[in-house]
């Protein structure tokens, strides 16, 4: 389906307007939910409209808990299928087990079940890691994080038609972000992109915080500070070359990840430009949930954009 220009269309939208392009394109695909999360595909909106282009018998929702019909997502899978299994609206920690499953499978075995799986990225209690963070250490697994409704359709399109077991985590705080406008085109996994480019300083944000951080940036032109944006979009495995590449011709790194510090993205990629750190002339910092550039010390207070316009302030200054 072409939008029209300017039009907007949210992750939830985005997901669904990649899956239906995939569904076109391939008729081994199909949407699955379990019953336990939905009144049915009719009670469904995003459902409901899959089921409208491509008929009800590719888009189910199946009786049992999230993990039984993971299952059954993971054995169609091996029949041939591409099974897409909707877990939106279910609590985070409540669909590691399926998804930890499936992560084992895939280390162990060359031939792993291509299940792609539509999480929320909050899902959990307050203070609860968000699921990108939580699948970060599952080998086996890729995990992306769009940061608006054209990436999250593009990595949708792209995790469908891909060999193997695919995490798209949407983001509540990206539903409202004004998207690119046009048809679902894929957008290869494993990938970053640079949103803005700059001289002074490398600003990496992971998927909400990509918005945040443009609008830090362009604040911060109006200082004549030069930032060049980063959007991972695929959070494992990370796109290390892209990011530490524009670490690297800056000369500084902030990274903004909008979860608690421990485990966090952020901390991977601080860790990771440890070899590039003589190219660097200050050291790279990290902007996570909760810590004291604007949070109250519990871990619960979100990566604002004047949190960001601190950082970036402070990498400044630091060298």
């Amino acid at each position: 389906m072409v939008r029209a220009a300017g039009e907007v269309f949210p992750p939830p939208a985005g997901v669904w307007e990649g899956l239906r392009a995939a569904m076109a394109d391939d008729p081994s695909v199909v949407a699955v939910r379990p019953a336990a999360l939905s009144p049915g595909a009719a009670g469904d909106p995003g459902l409901r409209a899959l089921a409208e282009v491509v008929g009800t018998r590719r888009v189910r929702v199946l009786p049992g808990p999230a993990g039984t019909v993971a299952a059954v997502c993971a054995a169609a899978a091996a029949a041939g299928l591409r099974p897409v299994l909707d877990l939106t609206g279910h609590e985070s920690t409540a669909v590691l087990g399926p998804l930890a499953h499936t992560a084992a499978v895939s280390a162990a075995s060359a031939a792993a079940p291509p299940v792609v799986f539509v999480v929320d990225d909050w899902g959990g209690p307050p203070g609860s890691q968000p699921l990108h963070s939580l699948l970060a250490p599952m080998t086996g697994l890729t995990t992306v994080l769009p940061s608006d409704g054209h990436d999250a359709a593009g990595l949708t399109l792209a995790a469908v038609r891909s060999p193997g077991p695919v995490v798209v985590a949407r983001s509540a705080a990206a539903d409202h972000v004004p998207s690119r406008a046009g048809p679902a085109a894929e957008i290869p996994l494993g990938v970053a992109a640079v949103r803005r480019a700059g001289t002074d300083v490398s600003v990496v944000a992971v998927g909400p915080l990509v918005p945040v951080a443009l609008r830090a940036a362009a604040r911060l032109a109006e200082e004549g500070v030069s930032v060049e944006v980063v959007d991972p979009r695929t959070v494992v495995p990370l796109d290390l070359d892209t990011v530490l590449g524009s670490a690297v011709r800056t000369g500084r790194l902030v990274v903004c990840d909008d979860a608690p510090a421990p485990g966090s993205v952020a901390g991977e990629i601080v860790a990771a430009a440890a070899v590039v750190h003589s190219a660097l002339k200050a050291p790279p910092l990290r902007l996570t949930r909760g810590e004291p550039l604007g949070g109250d010390g519990e871990g619960n207070d979100a990566v604002t954009e004047w949190d960001v316009r601190a950082a970036i302030r402070l990498t400044l200054h630091a060298g």
